[in-house]
């Protein structure tokens, strides 16, 4: 009787042995995910889609019950003669675009090129308001034309006045992870330095998640921190998203992600300068804005304070660091990064 139970916990325990031993494999070796084959992240070093890799093109998000619609916008580029091309976008809960108590939620993703699938959970976390994602030009659903020209950060702040305007957006909050939070102060100093609004939309207030002031720097930092690791493995889990697994919205990002302009490579040169004040005109002021890290984060501190100390001309800059979190919080501990969310943009609704 004892050498059978002593047999049983003995097969118990190499089963779970192997169990677990392929769930870390399966890990290890998701396309586009493992750090010894330069993943699609933030960085410019590790944001490139293998040439023969085709984005999966998924044509419907999934948000269970919560009511949503999906549609383009129109945006145009200069050439030899105009051209235009289609902005995807996806509104949760249309019906409170309006709203006077809780102001819609516009969504900047992070990349370049790294499309919105990965911020959809933000509509499980932040209820009652209106989300508004859309696909930057040249990822996920929206068209991905091949000339470079087409593509920079003031052309891609241009193509977010036009959602807004084109959809009627009017008081919002402004959310931008990584290089979006790129696009979201690029934005808002536009129109700090315009003499007039130049839009009828206005924002509200601003969350900047993960977002470096200086690309360069950010790129310094990351191989300061991958050298500090044991094995370059281990940079995913410990400095970008410490889950288990890749979360599925991450994945569909991965899978949906740009070809042409990708990666922090087309944006090396950016560091963020502050707002130019225009002359005999009286100094404006920035939405009140929370700036936003992961305690793991590979964009470090240093990399994130110059938005505080130097560069919003705001009478409210707050920051704060998410305990526990890396770059991808929202999918380490939605509620959580949720309720910071909702909280802070319920103070100024």
């Amino acid at each position: 009787m004892k050498f059978l139970y002593c047999t049983t916990i003995t097969v118990l325990l190499i089963v779970t042995y192997w169990r677990v031993v392929l769930v870390l494999f399966s890990f290890r070796h998701v396309e586009g995910f493992t750090i010894t084959a330069r993943p699609i992240t933030y960085s410019s070093r590790h944001c490139q889609v293998k040439s023969n890799v085709v984005r999966t093109l998924r044509l419907s998000a999934n948000f269970g019950s919560i009511p949503f619609k999906e549609g383009t916008v129109q945006v145009t580029r200069s050439s030899s003669e105009d051209e235009s091309f289609n902005i995807s976008y996806t509104l949760v809960r249309p019906m409170s675009l309006s709203s006077q108590q809780a102001a819609p939620i516009v969504v900047l993703h992070g990349g370049p090129s790294l499309p919105s699938n990965y911020c959809y959970p933000l509509a499980k976390h932040v209820p009652y308001r209106s989300i508004l994602f859309y696909d930057q030009l040249g990822c996920g659903k929206s068209d991905e034309p091949n000339n470079l020209d087409y593509y920079s950060i003031d052309q891609a702040v241009d193509d977010l006045e036009v959602v807004l305007n084109r959809l009627s957006v009017r008081n919002f909050h402004l959310y931008g992870h990584s290089y979006g939070g790129i696009l979201a102060y690029e934005y808002l100093k536009r129109c700090t330095e315009r003499d007039d609004n130049g839009t009828s939309s206005k924002c509200l207030s601003v969350i900047l998640s993960s977002a470096p002031t200086n690309i360069q720097q950010m790129e310094d930092s990351w191989e300061v921190m991958e050298k500090g690791l044991s094995s370059p493995d281990l940079f995913h889990c410990t400095h970008q998203c410490r889950t288990l697994e890749i979360p599925k919205p991450l994945e569909d990002a991965y899978a949906n992600a740009g070809t042409v302009w990708s990666g922090t490579k087309c944006i090396l040169d950016y560091i963020a300068r502050p707002p130019i004040k225009q002359p005999n005109s009286d100094s404006k002021y920035m939405p009140s804005a929370l700036i936003l890290r992961g305690e793991y984060d590979f964009v470090t501190e240093s990399c994130s304070k110059g938005w505080k100390e130097e560069l919003f001309c705001s009478r409210s800059v707050r920051e704060r660091t998410l305990n526990g979190c890396s770059h991808f919080g929202l999918l380490e501990n939605g509620p959580m990064y949720g309720e910071v969310l909702d909280s802070y943009f319920g103070e100024y609704d």
